[in-house]
């Protein structure tokens, strides 16, 4: 049991590693976009690209780590982490528009990668501990939340200060380091290859996309992902471009974003286990039109 509290740890760390660098990433692609082309309307597109892989890559990625494994992937992963950082920066000092959208597009496929760190927990506890172990390593994200914008802003202050926004881009494969000694220290069970029809049954791909379960999870998650987007690629816009606040404003609105996103999930878990997955799915879609509803009001 041991073992299993201290991967469930490493996970969330890691976890946290890689949302620290997707607000990172989401806060200020936006604005280098708008500072290299001067349209809002293709400011959006580098943030887009992000989610766009990470959406793409998803069921790749989990070909990829059933052939090769959960720690191979995770340290796929991180290396584009670490290249987009660096192509990111490139992009900067040459003022590349296109160079910074592959950035945020190798950025998008190692959060691809990342999002099985919570499947990873339930592979390495017990199952009655399942969901709770989910809810833990998504729980990193609240720590990153709390510290993203600070971190960038520190590295954006403190180093590459002539060239604007490169010492952000940078703090970005400096995580990437972090996630690889994260992933190093992971201890994770040897796969077993040996699998038969009798330890794992194999339903038929469309009988799984006929279930009303996995459609309504199917169109909640994809409802949810696609304002969670529309949010945070417009907010640093509205905010820097259009109210005329700081750029560490913007990053103070993101950071209580991403908080509110992600610390749910301390007790997700347990209120799953009351209330179930469908009445706690309810209560988010009522809580994201709120938001909406809220955002259309205005901001005089």
């Amino acid at each position: 049991m041991e073992n299993v509290k201290r991967n469930i740890f490493l996970l969330s760390m890691a976890q946290f590693i890689t949302l620290a660098s997707v607000v990172t990433v989401v806060t200020y692609s936006s604005l280098v976009a708008k500072m290299m082309t001067g349209s809002t309307s293709l400011a959006t597109i580098p943030s887009a690209t992000a989610f766009i892989a990470t959406a793409a890559f998803a069921f790749p990625a989990s070909i990829f780590m059933r052939k090769f494994g959960r720690k191979a992937g995770f340290y796929t992963g991180a290396l584009f982490a670490g290249f987009s950082g660096l192509i990111a920066v490139i992009a900067i000092y040459q003022n590349n528009y296109y160079l910074l959208c592959f950035s945020t597009f190798c950025h998008g496929t190692y959060q691809s990668f990342a999002n099985y760190y919570r499947f990873t927990a339930m592979e390495v506890s017990p199952k009655k501990y399942h969901k709770q172990a989910v809810s833990y390593v998504i729980a990193g994200g609240v720590f990153a939340g709390l510290s993203a914008p600070t971190l960038a802003q520190f590295a954006e202050a403190n180093y590459f200060e002539p060239v604007q926004y490169a010492g952000t881009y940078c703090l970005i494969i400096a995580l990437s380091l972090v996630a690889h000694f994260l992933i190093f220290m992971i201890k994770l069970p040897k796969r077993n290859k040996k699998v038969t029809t009798e330890d794992r049954p194999n339903p038929k791909v469309m009988d799984v996309l006929k279930r009303p379960a996995f459609i309504c999870a199917s169109l909640s998650a994809a409802c949810a992902y696609l304002s969670m987007s529309f949010i945070m690629t417009a907010t640093p816009l509205e905010v820097v471009e259009v109210c005329g606040y700081q750029i560490s404003d913007a990053a103070g609105v993101i950071q209580w974003h991403s908080m509110s996103m992600f610390a749910p999930a301390i007790i997700t878990g347990t209120l799953i286990a009351r209330f179930g997955s469908i009445k706690i799915i309810l209560t988010g879609m009522i809580i994201m039109l709120a938001s909406t509803l809220t955002s259309k009001s205005g901001i005089e």
